[in-house]
């Protein structure tokens, strides 16, 4: 899994990029639809990243555990207790491969 920092890096590279495309001489005017255009993109590809950095940190309930030391039991009846009433950490149907 990428690092946080890695996927700041690439979305700063892609910064870049833009304003090399839109000002390639560090200067000059950009028409506001240009502006708009090349900005709705840059938001859409961070936004992609970051659901991507998000969903590459979830674990399973095994992992969880492993990694806070404890066993899947304690983990699974705190995860009860503290989000089953918000619906948070329920199973999610389908393959889980």
């Amino acid at each position: 899994m990428p690092e946080k920092s890695e996927y700041i890096s690439r979305i700063n590279a892609m910064i870049a990029e833009t304003v090399d495309r839109l000002l390639p001489d560090e200067g000059g005017t950009v028409s506001a639809e240009n502006l708009r255009e090349s900005m709705t993109k840059l938001t859409r590809d961070a936004f992609a990243m970051g659901e991507d950095y998000g969903i590459n940190g979830l674990m399973t309930t095994e992992q969880a555990a492993e990694k806070l030391g404890i066993s899947v039991k304690s983990l699974r009846a705190v995860i009860v207790k503290k989000c089953h009433p918000y619906g948070i950490g329920r199973q999610v149907t389908g393959n889980n491969t």
